[in-house]
């Protein structure tokens, strides 16, 4: 194991992760880089156990730019964290709004007051320009949801994503329309449990957060594991 670094990032969550990553990534920067994470697989680490989201509105300008970088960088992580020929899978994404992107809705109705309404409306065939319409955003998630659970027959998979994403599966396994308004729960960080067959998908549970219940449940790791990653370049 390398034992000199010239950059030693302390924690691997997605801050850690992300300076490391973008560094790397620097043709200006040719040194060697170590991040330090306790948990190297990541399963109880904050950055995966909290209710983190991209949000670009009720933000302050800088970081509306930030989060609008963000979700740049997520729509191009296919090719952007491709290893040896495997590309991420980004099925999932959220829903592109193209120039109503980075816009509060008080804006999107003054300059655009028609479409404004077609959104809220829940159009399934309206989507502003440069963005996705509701219909091509349903079959895209349905569709990768589908492909997975196709390939996993038997088995219990974990898909983690927008709540947006979660009302797709959610109209998808009880037929609800897509410009029906929405009458149930999308809670941060919550199970919702759908069952897959060649029909398509059923509701098995859904929003359930009894897992939030009574505060933080961290614990220490076993002791003895050194908990250390390394990325050189």
């Amino acid at each position: 194991m390398q034992r000199s670094y010239d950059v030693v990032i302390i924690g691997g969550g997605v801050i850690g992760s992300s300076i490391a990553y973008h560094l790397s990534a620097n043709p200006g920067f040719t040194g060697r880089i170590a991040v330090v994470e306790r948990d190297p697989t990541y399963a109880a680490s904050s950055s995966s156990l909290s209710t983190s989201a991209i949000r670009q509105q009720f933000a302050t300008p800088a970081n509306i730019r930030m989060s609008e970088y963000s979700i740049g960088f997520l729509r191009g992580v296919r090719e952007a964290l491709s290893v040896e020929g495997y590309e991420a899978d980004i099925g999932l994404r959220e829903r592109s709004f193209g120039v109503f992107e980075g816009l509060t809705y008080q804006e999107i109705q003054q300059r655009w007051p028609e479409q404004g309404e077609r959104w809220r409306r829940r159009d399934p065939d309206f989507g502003a320009e440069g963005g996705e319409t509701l219909r091509d955003f349903y079959a895209r998630c349905v569709g990768t949801a589908t492909r997975l659970a196709a390939a996993h027959p038997g088995q219990n998979i974990a898909l983690i994503a927008h709540g947006g994403v979660m009302d797709c599966l959610y109209r998808a396994a009880l037929g609800v329309a897509l410009d029906a308004p929405r009458s149930w729960q999308l809670g941060n960080a919550s199970i919702n449990r759908v069952l897959y067959s060649p029909q398509g998908f059923t509701l098995v549970g859904w929003s359930d957060t009894h897992h939030l219940e009574g505060g933080c449940q961290d614990s220490p790791l076993d002791e003895g594991s050194d908990g250390i990653t390394t990325r050189a370049t």
